[in-house]
């Protein structure tokens, strides 16, 4: 059927077509972007892990260079100690002079100059000469030097002379008995041209650089942006990345550095230093074409999602009609007191057979709830019948058990009263009598049970409190009865309540463990809220508990009466029973009462 309105109907949120259309377009759209983000996840970890070789390729390469270039340069200076300063020029400062000058191939190894020390660490020789006569005991790499005769590369530091920023290596000197008598020093400005420019002049990528760095003095020594000449390191914590790299780690990862700036690194050892090196470059360069490809399948995205919108809409259109004015009839039938009527089969098709099955199975449901409601009524009326009779009979055995058995007892105590003392043994009078006292009483008490007196007499108020008094005297438990609005329950109510009041004592006598009881009715509005809350542990599932015939009973009453019965855990420990039960009217009320 033809669906004719004013608004378009792609403007209508309740159209079928437009949820339908909007639906698929969500699966499109979530299908393509779940695509492109798992893609561009897996691209980002393949060009990670690739780029990330590749940059721990290329800073191995740099470090052994690095490394090869100290340890050559160490080298030298350890060779140069051992033939070319003897004990007769070290002693001697023109001659040891002369000798430092002459030496234009260590000099070209150390672009800030070579120069001698004694063992008092004061510079005998030096080129260029400024250095000469200043004392350098209090540099670490010349008690190194000195005092241990270990060849030592020293930490970046700020030149005594130069005012530079360097680092000097520092080889000990040592006579015939290889003791040591003076220290030859080799220096490396970081500010000038050296081996190290080679190296960190040069970027890494076009954003990218190097860094080299001293871990065990937490310093960088140098790197391509020369701001970071001899700057600290980040402290412990800032970058996680480096924090592995300054515990040893070898390899490459993404991090977000210092400055802020997500940044991809691979770092490698220079053993003869102890230092690293770092190539690194900005994520956003490194990840550049992921970048791109997310704004082509955008584009994409979007035009794919108008053509596929399109589609789907001409499509629902098309097939949907018939289903649409069957949605449309059924909703007018559902409004409150409208009976269910067969829908209209519009169509041959898959639909009007759909229809056509709804139909079947709505006569089906019409005559199986009519059914039901029959059997309900019937098992209803039984169960309410079925609960008179207990009560009646419980009434009866009551008046019985009272009026012949009480009656019986009564009399045998009126005998033994008028009986002299010498009819009895001796001292046995006061035990016949107890005896039929506890009888007596026993028979009050079943009386009770049965069918209490004071209910009929006092109302439920007085009854509850006779139920908790004796229940309390069993269980060693104090009760607390909280009654009001009495006058707003019938008989049959009442009966009922002091019915579930019962089972929930017995129960809590024999499984809460409980030392107070609550017992409360109130007034609700048109029900009546009765409650039976105890401080007890509480109890399994009632489907498992020996308890659990009782428990279902409570619940049937209060249904027969067109309430509910609910048992549930207290918060702060035990179990409560909370009934509810409609009150009639005042009318109906004033007719309970004069029945």
């Amino acid at each position: 059927m033809a669906d004719v309105r004013k608004t378009p109907l792609f403007l209508d949120r309740h159209s079928l077509k437009t949820r339908i259309t909007l639906i698929t377009l969500v699966i499109f759209v979530l299908g393509i972007w779940s695509l492109a983000f798992y893609t561009s996840r897996m691209l980002r970890v393949d060009i990670q892990h690739l780029l990330g070789e590749q940059q721990l390729s290329t800073v191995s390469f740099v470090a052994d260079a690095i490394n090869d270039e100290l340890t050559g340069r160490l080298r030298a200076l350890e060779r140069y100690s051992d033939g070319r300063i003897t004990p007769a020029i070290l002693g001697d400062a023109a001659a040891m002079q002369a000798r430092l000058e002459g030496s234009p191939t260590l000099l070209s190894m150390f672009n800030g100059g070579i120069w001698v020390a004694r063992q008092d660490g004061v510079a005998l020789a030096s080129v260029p000469p400024g250095r000469i006569g200043t004392s350098f005991n209090d540099r670490d790499y010349m008690r190194v030097a000195l005092r241990e005769g270990k060849s030592i590369i020293s930490e970046p530091i700020i030149g005594k002379v130069s005012k530079a920023p360097n680092f000097v290596m520092a080889v000990p000197i040592r006579d015939v008995q290889k003791n040591v008598t003076g220290v030859l020093v080799g220096v490396i400005e970081l500010d000038k041209p050296s081996f190290l420019d080679k190296i960190t002049a040069n970027r890494y990528a076009e954003s990218g650089g190097y860094m080299l760095v001293a871990p065990q003095h937490r310093l960088f020594v140098t790197a391509t942006d020369k701001s970071r000449i001899m700057e600290p390191t980040p402290k412990p914590g800032v970058n996680p990345l480096f924090d592995r790299y300054m515990q040893g780690f070898e390899g490459f990862g993404t991090t977000v550095d210092s400055r802020g700036l997500e940044v991809l690194s691979a770092a490698k050892k220079i053993p003869v230093a102890g230092w690293f090196a770092i190539a690194r470059m900005p994520t956003d360069e490194a990840f550049a074409p992921i970048h791109d490809m997310h704004r082509r399948m955008l584009v994409a995205t979007v035009l794919l999602t108008l053509l596929a919108g399109g589609l789907t809409w001409w499509m629902l259109r098309r097939q949907l009609a018939p289903m649409l004015a069957a949605v449309k009839s059924l909703a007018s039938q559902s409004k409150p007191g409208m009976p269910l009527q067969p829908l209209r089969i519009t169509s041959d098709d898959e639909i009007g057979e759909l229809i056509a099955g709804f139909n079947h199975v709505l006569t089906t449901l019409t005559q199986r709830e009519a059914e039901i409601e029959q059997q309900r009524d019937r098992l209803a009326s039984f169960a309410v019948q079925q609960n008179f009779a207990i009560e009646a009979e419980r009434n009866r055995l009551a008046r019985e058990v009272h009026d012949q058995i009480g009656q019986v007892l009564t009399a045998i105590k009126l005998i033994i009263n008028s009986l002299p003392r010498e009819a009895f043994p001796p001292g046995q009078e006061a035990a016949f009598t107890q005896a039929v006292d506890m009888g007596i009483a026993t028979t009050r008490k079943i009386t009770a049970e049965l069918r209490p007196p004071l209910l009929d007499e006092l109302g439920l108020s007085a009854a509850l409190d006779y139920l908790c008094d004796e229940s309390g005297k069993i269980g060693n438990l104090s009760f607390e009865v909280d009654i009001d609005a009495q006058s707003s329950l019938d008989a049959t109510q009442a009966l009922t309540l002091f019915r579930i009041a019962q089972e929930s004592v017995t129960n809590i006598l024999r499984h809460a463990g409980a030392t107070h009881v609550l017992v409360s009715g109130r007034r609700d509005g048109s029900r009546y809220v009765f409650c039976i809350e105890d401080d007890g542990h509480g109890f399994a599932p009632i489907d498992r508990r020996a308890g659990a015939m009782g428990l279902k009973n409570m619940r049937e009453r209060a249904l027969l009466l067109g309430g509910y019965c609910e048992i549930s855990p207290r918060p702060q420990g035990g179990t409560s029973v909370t009934v509810s039960l409609p009150l009639s009217d005042n009318e109906s009320d004033e007719k309970h009462s004069a029945a």
